[in-house]
């Protein structure tokens, strides 16, 4: 006779609810900065060689994004400071700080292995083929915008859930 808590019944360490939502919430913003560093990199690699003999059309790039930044982040900071964008994390961390730094960390990191990794990838693969790499970029962005939307659907439907169940 085996004890009841024994190494053929394994228990998570933590309940599905605690642990699925901050990892859609993961998977859904490594798959936006991934695309998001992929083009910036990318944008410059493809307009380079486009027009291989001059660095102007990467520098009104630049200038015209940098110009469009500053003039909409007024705006824009006031319409993301109107949203509740923070009580997500603090729902799915349910009031664990430790929970909520680690979730934080985990999301730094994914930032930082983004900025590292997804420029290498496009450059290796414009080194191979520009054609090939501006494809990969256009594949990689619209496909993946399927999976980030089906990630925060589940994670804002999971929320509506639990918010509505400690209500009643």
């Amino acid at each position: 006779m085996q004890p009841a808590n024994s190494s053929t019944e394994r228990t998570p360490l933590l309940p599905r609810p605690q642990w699925a939502a901050p990892s859609r919430l993961c998977v859904s913003h490594f798959l936006s900065a991934w695309n998001s560093r992929l083009f910036e990199f990318g944008s410059v690699l493809f307009l380079t060689a486009i027009y291989p003999g001059t660095l102007m059309p990467v520098s009104v790039y630049a200038l015209v994004r940098a110009a469009a930044a500053i003039a909409l982040s007024p705006a824009l900071g006031l319409w993301i400071d109107g949203a509740d964008r923070l009580v997500v994390v603090v729902e799915l961390t349910e009031g664990d700080n430790l929970a909520r730094q680690n979730l934080n960390a985990q999301i730094r990191r994914i930032d930082l292995i983004c900025k590292l990794l997804s420029p290498f990838v496009i450059a290796s693969i414009d080194e191979v083929s520009t054609v090939v790499a501006i494809w990969t970029t256009m594949a990689m962005t619209v496909l993946s915008v399927f999976a980030e939307y089906i990630c925060i659907e589940q994670v804002t439907s999971e929320l509506s859930l639990a918010t509505a169940s400690s209500l009643k």
